[in-house]
């Protein structure tokens, strides 16, 4: 279904409003419940120079719920390791950021304090118990504070390879009117 390697997780380099949509749609949600903001940001200095937005996530601090993005509904394999990945700065404050997948209850994560305003790679492995899963990368503040985050990627396997496009978000890049004109040319020869 996946090729190891490739980022199952859709719209990780573009510009998107959080939504109520799915991975189907290439849809990104607000996640948890905390008193904050979210908002897709243009990233200049990425770790990888292919990555060209993210997001920067403001968590107030005054409470202790979390503010996150997320993305539901990705299709998983019963039974598979996977690892999500992401690259993370901390803007302002304090923050425990936390890498997260679940569904109905049954969640997995991964947390670590960000302080640093240099890009640090998070990741964590997991084995799927679900056909589907949601993603969420979480900001909890100790104080007020806010991280970026880009090159969110999901991948078959342990080991969290460098960022890439999804292969739907490549297809859907494809214009297929040029594309069957150009072929058409091409067969009339």
């Amino acid at each position: 279904m996946f090729p190891g390697g490739s980022n199952i997780l859709r719209n990780t380099n573009v510009s998107v409003e959080l939504t109520s949509g799915t991975w189907a749609t290439g849809a990104w949600r607000n996640g948890g419940s905390g008193i904050g903001s979210r908002e897709s940001i243009v990233v200049t200095d990425a770790p990888n120079p292919d990555i060209v937005q993210g997001w920067r996530i403001l968590n107030t601090g005054e409470n202790t719920h979390e503010v996150s993005v997320a993305q539901s509904s990705v299709p998983l394999i019963i039974g598979r390791e996977y690892t999500v990945s992401c690259y993370v700065r901390a803007v302002s404050g304090t923050i425990s950021f936390k890498l997260q997948h679940g569904i109905d209850g049954y969640y997995v994560s991964k947390a670590v304090v960000i302080t640093q305003t240099d890009w640090q790679k998070a990741s964590f492995t997991f084995t799927a118990a679900a056909s589907i899963g949601s993603f969420y990368f979480i900001s909890r503040a100790v104080s007020t504070g806010a991280v970026e985050i880009c090159g969110m990627k999901l991948e078959s396997g342990n080991k969290a390879t460098d960022w890439s496009l999804s292969p739907w978000d490549m297809v859907s890049r494809v214009d297929f009117n040029a594309l069957a004109d150009r072929v058409a040319i091409l067969e009339s020869r």
